[in-house]
């Protein structure tokens, strides 16, 4: 599964991948070619383009500001102390870029805009350059494991680059004629030979020295380091290789300080993109669990109930076998055999309907029979502590208006929100569901005005307060203790709601118990919701004389259960307890007109002998029986239109799918087809 903590899903804390380092390495060495390349012409004069500084300045400013955005989240997850380091030195870059510009002679002014004099913008570019990588350092030795607050935490990495920003400004202005001239009518090499450029270098080639060191610790990392390459390719070119404003190296220089803004930016746009796709496929893992939690929740009083039934037709067949000579109390002994069995079933049916994997289904409900209809299965997560009320959910209250939902998606959310409320009442207690018909006057945030059912649940367990109540719905919180719950529960609940186009409204008191209220709402009048399909019990219809079923099921007592049946209705049956011991049949002499198959038996599945069957005997009709249904199913390879019969089956069903079949069943051989 994957991992989804405060450590691995940010970009400080996840760990770089093989493609990480290798396009990293990649970008470095380009950089060195480009550089290398450009060096030998860097001090060819070019034409000076007015528009070149705004506009530069300003895709820097504006990148540098939305990496320190990405960063500053970065850091509300993780609250790392070094994360606060670039973060102070993007905001650092935003603030010098800003008071550099003002200060660039042409760019708004002859001689600029906010005073100074000649050597301030040339200044102004080196404490930028200096102060960056001042900030980088600091990153590269504070500890990781040192946290701090959120809120205390940003406002010292703003502050941190707001003021050194400001000391830089009023220095290289205010205090300009005590700093050493390092150029003279647009030409910097006074900058260079008084070491002033070589310096700045120098303090980059240190601050990518203690990256390296960290170079695998996260991805981050990796990425400043490939940042310091960019920006000491920018020193080179434009402020110790090149040597007057608007010539190759100027030019170059301030393509690389572009490209040393934007790489952060765009490989934190990049792993963000990256991370929502893998929090998106870990939310579907986690829901999945978060099925199997509820499931496990039901497990236990599942297994009293089976065991009572278990109890019921155990003793039933024991008193048949006890009273053989008195047929009236046989027949009422095997009735309830019979009746504990079929409550098995639909307890069965109930389950597997509740697991079902199949994509979302939508159709037009009664919800209040939906409830109903689950009701069972609620009592069951409740578990003996907790009893269950319904309020005006039952037929003689009369049908509510139809929605559109996808009953298995309400079930499973009705479900959460009943184990919550159990949850929530450690001392047993009463929760109650109540569906209505509401009408909204107004609309309220995303609960827009109009009619509703409204499906509340309540209990008067520990409540919540105001601060965890504004947090229930997100993903992954949770007040349980920790293996407890994914904290997924009313998260999904709230994305049910939505895919319904209703609302989802908690109320909630600290020792006094919570509300969920459900805003389903009602379709349009005179849509009517799917009638339930009663299936009347069919009578027996008996075989025509000479009809064979050929019968495949590894469990031998449901075999011998089929076979028993089947002949009861008139057909001549053979048997086989796997797909190969059917396969001899079918490629025998026999007459064979139906081929009857369990699904799930070792080795070759009911599907597969199905389509060898079809194969070998192209007119040869087949039925599939299973205990397993849906997505389930089709994992076997079972078509969703084939003849299915679903296993536990009635002798009657069985004669329905049977003479269901068409055209009529007539004995087939091997290699004989359809007329």
């Amino acid at each position: 599964m994957l991992a989804l903590d405060s450590d691995t899903a940010v970009l400080s804390g996840a760990p770089p991948s093989r493609r990480h380092r290798r396009f990293a390495l990649g970008v470095a060495l380009a950089c060195g070619v480009a550089v290398t390349a450009v060096a030998p012409f860097a001090r060819i004069p070019l034409g000076e383009v007015p528009a070149f500084i705004p506009i530069y300045q300003s895709a820097t400013l504006i990148a540098d500001l939305v990496t320190a955005v990405l960063l500053a989240v970065d850091f509300a997850q993780s609250r790392r102390l070094r994360l606060l380091a670039v973060l102070a030195a993007y905001c650092f870059n935003g603030f010098i870029i800003v008071v550099h510009t003002l200060s660039f002679p042409g760019a708004f002014a002859p001689d600029g805009v906010i005073g100074g004099g000649l050597q301030t913008t040339a200044w102004l570019y080196y404490f930028w350059h200096a102060g960056f990588v001042l900030f980088l350092m600091a990153y590269a030795v504070i500890p990781d494991a040192v946290r701090v607050p959120l809120q205390s935490g940003l406002l010292l990495s703003a502050g941190a680059a707001l003021l050194l920003a400001a000391v830089c400004a009023v220095v290289a202005t205010v205090g300009h004629d005590w700093l050493p001239e390092v150029i003279q009518g647009g030409n910097y090499s006074a900058g260079i030979e008084k070491g002033v450029a070589p310096g700045v270098l120098a303090l980059g080639v240190l601050a990518a020295a203690l990256l390296w060191r960290h170079r695998y610790r996260s991805v981050l990392d990796l990425w400043l380091l490939v940042v310091m390459c960019a920006w000491m390719c920018d020193v080179i070119l434009g402020a110790v290789v090149g040597s007057h404003r608007f010539d190759l190296g100027f030019y170059a220089g301030r393509v690389f300080a572009l490209i040393a803004g934007g790489l952060l930016f765009v490989s934190l746009v990049v792993e963000v993109v990256r991370l929502q796709f893998q929090v998106a496929r870990s939310s579907e893992l986690l829901g999945r669990t978060r099925r199997l939690e509820t499931l496990g929740e039901l497990a236990g009083g599942v297994a009293h109930d089976f065991n009572n039934l278990l109890v019921v037709m155990a003793g039933a067949f024991e008193r048949i076998a006890e009273l053989a000579d008195e047929p009236p109390r046989v027949r009422e002994w095997a009735r309830r055999g019979y009746e504990a069995a079929t409550q098995g079933s639909d307890l069965t049916q109930r389950l597997l309907g509740f697991a079902r994997r199949d994509k979302p289904q939508q159709q037009v409900v009664d919800v209040a029979q939906v409830v109903s209809h689950f009701e069972p299965l609620l009592r069951q997560a409740l578990g003996r502590l907790a009893d269950l009320e319904l309020a005006h959910a039952g037929p003689l209250h009369g049908p509510l208006p139809p929605v559109r939902l996808d009953p298995a998606a309400f079930e499973a959310a009705l479900l959460n929100l009943v184990i919550n409320a159990r949850d929530a009442m450690p001392d047993g207690g009463r929760v109650t569901i109540e569906v209505e018909n509401v009408v909204q006057p107004r609309t309220d945030g995303d609960l827009r005005a109009g009619a509703y059912v409204r499906v509340a649940v309540r209990d008067r367990g520990v409540g919540m307060d105001p601060e965890v109540l504004a947090k229930a719905t997100e993903p992954f919180f949770t007040t349980k203790q920790k293996g407890a719950g994914t904290g997924l529960g009313l998260s999904q609940v709230a994305n049910f709601v939505r895919s319904t186009r209703g609302a989802l409204r908690i109320q909630s008191v600290k020792g006094a118990g919570t509300s969920v209220h459900l805003y389903l709402p009602l379709l349009a009048p005179g849509v009517a919701p799917a009638a339930e399909q009663i299936v009347a019990p069919l009578p027996q219809q008996t075989a025509a004389k000479g009809e064979t079923v050929l019968v495949v099921d590894d469990e031998a007592p449901v075999r011998a259960i089929a076979v028993d049946a089947l002949k009861a209705l008139g057909y001549r049956v053979l048997q086989a307890a796997s797909a190969e011991e059917a396969l001899g049949f079918l490629h025998g002499a026999e007459a064979i007109d139906v081929l009857l198959s369990d699904v799930v038996m070792p080795g070759m599945n009911g599907a597969e002998l199905a389509v060898k069957a079809r194969t070998i005997r192209p007119a040869l009709k087949v039925v599939l029986t299973s205990g397993q249904a849906g997505e389930a199913l089709a994992a076997y390879g079972v078509p969703e239109d084939a003849p299915f019969l679903p296993k536990p089956y009635h002798p009657d069903q069985l004669s329905a799918q049977l003479l269901s079949l068409s055209p009529p069943l007539r004995g087939t051989r091997e290699g004989e087809v359809a007329r």
